[in-house]
């Protein structure tokens, strides 16, 4: 829901603020004027939209976080690969043998 005065401006008012966000789809970025009504009102009326933005946001964090831990895990096993190498250089510096 937005705050316009008439069809015409709700639809300037949905591409404006909300095609960055949901993008510029006609199928999901329409607008349509029932009634004038207060600022107060229309933050109530988009609380649902607010929290979908919330869930949005937690998933993504989520989501960020096991990539983290993924990245930790492969520049552990990228270490590990390290050091066997520089030991395995290591004891054939000292033994002169070869692989």
């Amino acid at each position: 829901m937005m705050h316009a005065l008439d069809v015409h401006d709700a639809t300037n008012q949905a591409q404006l603020f909300f095609g960055p966000v949901i993008g510029e789809d006609s199928r999901r970025l329409n607008a349509t004027f029932v009634r004038e009504g207060s600022p107060l009102e229309l933050l109530n009326a988009n609380n649902g939209m607010l929290t979908g933005f919330d869930r949005l946001i937690e998933r993504q964090k989520k989501e960020i976080e096991s990539a983290k831990n993924l990245i930790e895990k492969f520049e552990t096993g990228k270490q590990f690969v390290e050091m066997y190498a520089l030991n395995c250089l290591e004891a054939n510096s000292d033994s002169m043998e070869t692989l």
